[in-house]
């Protein structure tokens, strides 16, 4: 008897501790099952967990912390009834089977005369799919999906299949696979809605007469695709890509960047501690020479990769060829995806760099006039490998076609480059030394050597032979600015006259 007691006291701990897991959905749809037509239900500041049926005409009503947690097998919210208004409330986990022929959804509705307005929706395949509904009115909802890392495994935020006549005003949509998707879908009206991080913002397949205004784009891949389509007005529409920003998301969530940074961050601090038996005054100068030898061999290489793969991605993946739908031309591409990938590069660089500083204040006499030399320095050859590197790869068609070419370059400016030149040497003579300088300093790891070396006081141009200062015929700043051009005009030349479109693996 004891015993029996003591599993029934255990057995009902378990279960207020442990309550059936849809206890909370079934309480919620009986609600919903027990009102009648046209009633008003509202919600508590709790989450309700399940999926939900509306089979009647009502009102739902949430507050600023109700959310409605589906069990991650079909729709959160399925409307089979008419003139249901669901408001102020968060709906989140769908089913994710992208292979299932339901198209799951946070919401989807089936009927017409539907209101849904201030509500979140997050973790879903689609965010709200109407499938042939008409007359419903989507207003003031926010819809997040993933983001671009997992755009083929998501739907689109606001998906409109065989349904007319419907209103979707002031949404904001993120991170999803197309912001709004119209497939056979009529005469609908979409107002100031702000779509971004996506790859079509805006899709029409075999859908007419609908009208799309002072909506904003930013950040998508391709702005607007229209398929099929007729009798289409978009008016005061806002197409923005910032790349500097889409590179610094793309680059976040990725290895290589962060596995670029860290190698230089472990070199620096590497020279450091070999170099603390220096002297006070000028151990300084000593250390940036070495630590410049050093990563001479390292930032070249990483940049070329960085700036070569960043193109390549936008191929692989197709997004180049949606980029330049929206009218964008492939100068204007490279010209964003350069200045995105500097951003990316040498911020941390000179984050880096200025913490670095702050080291070498413990241990040695500062000059920050040569400090910002080596800056300068660091800064010119990172630009000019990184766009290189983009030349690369846009002229690449495949991954191995890239690493080939990088590391031929690579091999190029550090070894070819002066073994070629030294065969000419004997020739030199005053009357063509200048041009036999212009070729030696085209190599941007010379060109930047000898401006840090001379800024530093390494090299002095005091005593030089004259066949010497002919060779140094200008300043070595002059040599630095204009193998800089030189590079940028030849790499960008290159990328917009030979690049191709697609890539394969």
């Amino acid at each position: 008897m004891k015993k029996l007691l003591l599993f029934l006291f255990i057995f009902s701990i378990t279960i207020l501790i442990y309550p059936e897991k849809n206890s909370a959905a079934e309480n919620l749809q009986a609600m919903i099952d027990s009102l009648e037509e046209g009633a008003v239900l509202q919600l508590e500041n709790k989450t309700y967990e399940g999926n939900i049926v509306i089979n009647k005409s009502l009102t739902l009503v949430g507050t600023i912390n109700t959310v409605i947690k589906g069990d991650g097998t079909g729709n959160v919210i399925s409307i089979k009834a008419p003139n249901v208004t669901i408001r102020k409330l968060s709906v989140t986990n769908s089913s994710m089977d992208r292979n299932s022929a339901e198209e799951y959804a946070g919401i989807k509705i089936h009927t017409n005369g539907n209101v849904v307005e201030h509500v979140k929706i997050t973790d879903s395949f689609h965010g709200i799919y109407l499938s042939q509904a008409h007359e419903n009115k989507i207003s003031n909802v926010e819809i997040k999906g993933m983001g671009k890392g997992e755009i083929a495994a998501q739907g689109n935020g606001i998906h409109i299949y065989y349904s007319n006549h419907n209103l979707l005003t002031k949404n904001t949509i993120e991170g999803t696979r197309d912001g709004m998707f119209f497939d056979y879908g009529n005469k609908n009206e979409s107002y100031q809605n702000n779509i971004s991080n996506t790859r079509y913002g805006l899709h029409y397949m075999y859908s007419d007469e609908n009208l799309f205004k002072e909506n904003t784009f930013t950040i998508n891949t391709g702005g607007a695709a229209v398929m099929n389509s007729n009798h289409l007005v978009l008016e005061d529409n806002h197409f923005t890509m910032h790349y500097i920003w889409k590179e610094w998301k793309e680059n976040i969530r990725g290895k290589g960047l962060w596995l670029a940074l860290s190698i230089i961050v472990l070199i620096s601090l590497s020279i450091l501690f070999r170099s603390t038996a220096l002297s006070f005054d000028k151990g300084f100068y000593v250390l940036l020479i070495n630590l410049f030898d050093t990563i001479i061999y390292f930032i070249p290489i990483l940049c070329l990769f960085i700036g070569a793969f960043a193109i390549f991605q936008e191929k692989e993946q197709k997004t180049l060829i949606m980029l330049l739908t929206k009218k964008d031309t492939y100068a204007s591409f490279l010209l964003g995806k350069s200045l995105g990938l500097y951003s990316v590069v040498l911020v941390p660089l000179l984050v880096w760099f200025f913490l670095y500083l702050l080291l070498l204040k413990f241990n040695f006499q500062l000059d920050m006039k040569a400090y910002l030399i080596f800056i300068l320095s660091i800064v010119t050859m990172s630009i000019v490998f990184l766009q290189i590197g983009a030349a690369v790869g846009s002229f690449s068609r495949s991954r191995m076609q890239i690493i080939g070419y990088t590391i031929f370059v690579w091999f190029y400016f550090f070894f070819l480059h002066d073994f070629i030149l030294l065969s000419f040497l004997p020739d030199v003579t005053h009357e063509n030394v200048k041009l036999f300088s212009s070729l030696y300093f085209l190599n941007p790891l010379q060109s930047v050597r000898m401006f840090l070396e001379t800024g530093m006081g390494v090299y002095s141009f005091g005593h030089m032979s004259r066949l010497l200062q002919a060779f140094m015929w200008t300043k070595p700043v002059f040599f630095l600015l204009g193998n800089l051009l030189f590079w940028l005009i030849t790499s960008i030349t290159t990328a917009i006259v030979f690049h191709r479109k697609e890539g394969f693996e």
